[in-house]
């Protein structure tokens, strides 16, 4: 399994705004491509945000990629121009417990 992480820090954007729109908007938009089998959403402090998406297989992961995450990034650019540091990473889970 993969974790895609996206880690945004606002710089002028309204926290509300950010928070609403990313719970109502964008990520039920990316959930409904189906290339992700779950998602958290984050905060760490204010203005610092982590989103997770939980991709099964590398297939899932490059299908967004390619297919999906254009569309989204330039949604997102347009609500949040110049406003925001995106940071993006990819990580394998190893092992989990519960």
């Amino acid at each position: 399994m993969l974790v895609y992480e996206v880690t945004v820090r606002l710089q002028h954007s309204d926290e509300d705004a950010f928070r609403g729109f990313m719970i109502e908007a964008h990520i039920p938009d990316i959930v409904a491509t189906g290339c992700f089998d779950q998602v958290s959403f984050q905060r760490l402090g204010e203005k610092h945000f982590r989103t997770q998406y939980q991709a099964l297989n590398q297939e899932d992961l490059d299908r967004y990629l390619t297919q999906h995450a254009p569309q989204f990034r330039e949604d997102f650019l347009k609500h949040f121009p110049g406003e925001t540091q995106v940071e993006r990473q990819v990580w394998t889970i190893e092992q989990t417990w519960s």
